[in-house]
């Protein structure tokens, strides 16, 4: 199968996990818990089908840095809808409306956004460069209204957690290439993957572990068998509570040995357009339709 015909099933996928998702944050009686929780497991093959995608991607593209600041367009994109959907009434107390900005993250900001800067940007300030700095120094912002969270910093969406991935498997490979001369750099190099690494469980839902798995899929990138190993053992470790999770992402890593190495049809900008429109229309759904169903 072709790259694009994974990126749909992994998108159709990805949908019916945030549809039970939003059934269930909703108290809807309209599926039960059982059809619900198995809609949840088999949306657990998405991840691992969109992180082997972007290590592919990365390999393929002509311009990283236009790859990283289109997830960085995508994270500003879709936050307010992710957190609309995911994040309304579970986290917020107050009835009134409320602006904080979390400064104890801009010394973890500060740290991406040079790090880029230095060693992917090459020391130039582009338009690439300012839709990665205007992710990351609004993604602090805690803002919500009535109760209702509508930015919330302590749960981004997954273009965050894939945008500072490729930003880390580029520092990766920038170190594996640099000569061994630049003593300084490589230091600065490994710093900032160690402490990007540490931190990124601030990010959102998977954390480190969607890093972890990134890097070892980069690292093992030209063996399909090894990469799809990975992706076992990561369900594996992600998921040893619920076997059924386990198994749908050990599905996923065996799926991917199908892959081809073609393309496909070009509709790169569906995919991320599709993401923060499928959780509008879900959180309209949820207020028409959902609630108390």
């Amino acid at each position: 199968m072709s790259t694009f015909a994974f990126k749909m099933i992994a998108t159709i996928l990805m949908f019916v996990d945030h549809l039970a998702a939003s059934l269930q944050l909703s108290n809807s009686n309209l599926i039960s818990y059982e059809s619900l929780s198995f809609m949840r497991s088999l949306g657990r093959m998405a991840l691992p089908i969109f992180a082997y995608f972007l290590v592919i991607s990365y390999g393929k593209t002509r311009d990283v840095n236009k790859y990283i600041s289109r997830l960085h367009l995508g994270a500003i994109i879709s936050q307010v809808p992710f957190s609309l959907l995911f994040n309304q009434n579970l986290y917020a107390y107050e009835s009134i409306s409320f602006f904080k900005y979390q400064y104890e993250n801009l010394i973890y900001i500060i740290l991406i956004i040079v790090s880029y800067y230095i060693f992917i940007a090459n020391k130039k300030f582009t338009k690439d460069l300012f839709i990665i700095c205007l992710a990351w120094l609004i993604s602090p912002l805690n803002i919500f209204y009535k109760g209702n969270y509508i930015f919330n910093p302590a749960d981004l969406n997954i273009f965050y957690e894939l945008g500072i991935s490729l930003i880390v498997i580029c520092l990766l490979d920038k170190l594996i290439n640099l000569n061994k001369t630049y003593t300084i750099e490589a230091s600065l190099a490994i710093i900032s993957i160690l402490v990007i690494s540490y931190f990124i469980d601030k990010v959102g839902n998977y954390g480190f572990s969607v890093l972890l798995l990134i890097m070892l899929l980069f690292a093992s990138r030209n063996n399909q068998y090894i990469q799809s190993g990975i992706i076992a053992l990561w369900g594996c470790y992600m998921y040893s509570y619920n076997i059924t999770n386990v198994i749908f992402v050990v599905l996923a890593g065996v799926s991917l040995l199908f892959y081809n190495g073609k393309k496909g049809k070009n509709l790169k900008s569906f995919f991320y357009f599709f993401y923060p429109l499928h959780m509008l229309l879900l959180i309209f759904l949820r207020s028409k339709f959902f609630i108390n169903l």
